[in-house]
């Protein structure tokens, strides 16, 4: 007896296959893999105008350039989607005070670019023809010899011909704007055929300081977005393929002090956040609820908390004279210099 095949068994058949066609990667593609590196340490020279000066005493602005290179290890560029940069004052981890830094001007800026080298003409013609006709006959009876006809015709053609040029249209080449109240600021680059994203680029932030500043510390976020290649294209889809993320010392130019206190201050911040990123699981256990059994590998799994929010645990425990024996001993160590490199950087001045 012939048994015929259910109408969800083969859809359940198809909806199979298409979910496999979508995650898996095609072996011929290389995956993308994108590395950044940033100097540790930034010089600021004073930038402060008369009118500034005038207007705002107790301020000044200095013009800081961070040098970011990026480098791609694996994959085409052609699969390059976009590169994000942020730049951002750290918020002191203790107390949560914000930063007294702010950016008022940024280099680069939201730039448009397209391939085409000039105008694009354009010519449009217009072509009409008017014709009118009237006609008069008589008609007589067919005994009559006599027969009369006239008629009238007359036809205009009309030809217009428009030429304009219009300006080419344009892509975003670079996107650029503040952040966190202008505490930060972000750049979102994206390729072309005159420009790549590869390489070492500079970018200019102008800071508006108190008087008295002599350094300070900004976090600097980079992220790779691009194509990650599926078996079919239409299984595309856009990926991170490289982040990292760097703490660097900004200081007043020809200042020695404030550069050791500033390298010092960021490589001590890096240290700190490495060891929290070992230890996160025991971490989480023992800064909240530690009471409770396997309750930070439970919480990890179910609502995880982040790194920063467990750097910021750690150093504020430690500010309470709360600080855990049992926390890794490369935690205390890093807590420990940080704590210190701050206090460095605090007797510098008003930061």
């Amino acid at each position: 007896m012939h048994q015929e095949r259910h109408p969800c068994r083969r859809t359940g058949v198809v909806i199979a296959l298409l979910f496999l066609l979508w995650s898996t990667e095609a072996p011929a593609h290389e995956p993308l893999r994108v590395e950044f590196d940033v100097a540790p340490v930034v010089a600021c020279r004073d930038v402060t105008t008369p009118e500034f000066a005038a207007a705002n005493p107790g301020e000044k602005l200095v013009e800081g350039a961070i040098n970011i290179s990026s480098l791609l290890h694996e994959g085409s560029e052609d699969d390059l989607v976009q590169f994000l940069y942020r730049i951002e004052a750290l918020q002191d981890p203790a107390d949560g005070r914000e930063p007294a830094l702010r950016i008022v001007d940024h280099l680069p800026r939201t730039e448009l670019a397209t391939p085409l080298a000039g105008p694009i003409s354009v010519d449009r013609r217009d072509e009409s023809t008017r014709s009118a006709g009237a006609g008069i006959g008589l008609a007589v009876p067919s005994e009559t010899i006599l027969k009369t006809d006239a008629s009238v015709h007359a036809s205009r053609k009309t030809d217009v011909t428009v030429r304009y040029e219009l300006l080419p249209p344009k892509e975003l080449l670079a996107a650029s704007g503040t952040l966190r109240r202008e505490r930060g600021v972000y750049f979102k680059l994206r390729p072309s055929r005159q420009t790549s994203l590869e390489g070492a680029r500079q970018f200019v932030v102008v800071l508006r300081v108190p008087a008295g500043w002599r350094g300070d510390c900004v976090r600097v976020h980079c992220e790779a977005a691009g194509v990650k290649r599926g078996v079919v294209r239409w299984a595309d889809r856009q990926a991170v393929c490289g982040s990292a993320d760097f703490t660097v010392g900004l200081h007043a130019e020809s200042d020695p002090q404030a550069r050791d206190a500033v390298a010092r201050a960021a490589r001590a911040d890096e240290t700190l956040r490495e060891s929290v990123a070992r230890h996160r699981d025991c971490l989480r256990t023992r800064l909240d609820r530690p009471s409770i059994p396997v309750y930070g590998y439970v919480l990890g799994w179910l609502s995880p908390l982040t790194d920063e929010a467990l750097v910021r645990g750690v150093i504020q425990r430690s500010a309470a004279g709360q600080g855990d024996e049992k926390w890794p001993a490369d935690v205390r160590a890093a807590e420990e210099e940080w704590a210190a490199s701050r206090a460095a950087m605090e007797a510098l001045g008003d930061l």
